[in-house]
């Protein structure tokens, strides 16, 4: 199950744990303690005040750290995360919420190989 963010009627934020089948169902609303609630997308996605699509802006060179959610992990595999990056010589920091923690570009093309991700997003250089 994972966390999801939603609005209630007087716009107070609430988190609630839903299945994989449950948003599938319906992405958009839920109920809760006999309230409608409607999902806040763009609340999830600075829940941490970190995501780079919505913290970092993008103009011209990239900021550093950047924190991927795609390349991330579910939290509870950290460790062996760690363990493999760690045979490959990178070292990788992860948030609480699973993203990975990108330091600069190198370590970035590091990570994806090792991990075995391909980015589609990369320069000439990368």
């Amino acid at each position: 199950m994972a966390k999801y963010l939603y609005r209630d009627d007087d716009d107070n934020l609430v988190e609630i744990e839903r299945t994989l089948e449950e948003i599938l169902e319906n992405p958009h609303y839920a109920s809760k303690d006999g309230k409608d609630l409607q999902r806040d997308v763009t609340a999830e996605l600075d829940r941490d005040g970190k995501s780079a699509s919505m913290s970092q802006p993008r103009k011209g060179i990239p900021k550093w750290p950047i924190y991927s959610d795609a390349a991330g992990i579910n939290p509870a595999q950290a460790k062996q995360a760690h363990d493999h990056l760690a045979m490959h010589g990178v070292k990788t920091d992860y948030t609480s919420t699973g993203e990975a923690i990108f330091r600069s570009r190198g370590h970035r093309k590091a990570h994806l190989k090792a991990m075995g991700l391909v980015d589609r997003n990369g320069g000439y250089g990368d």
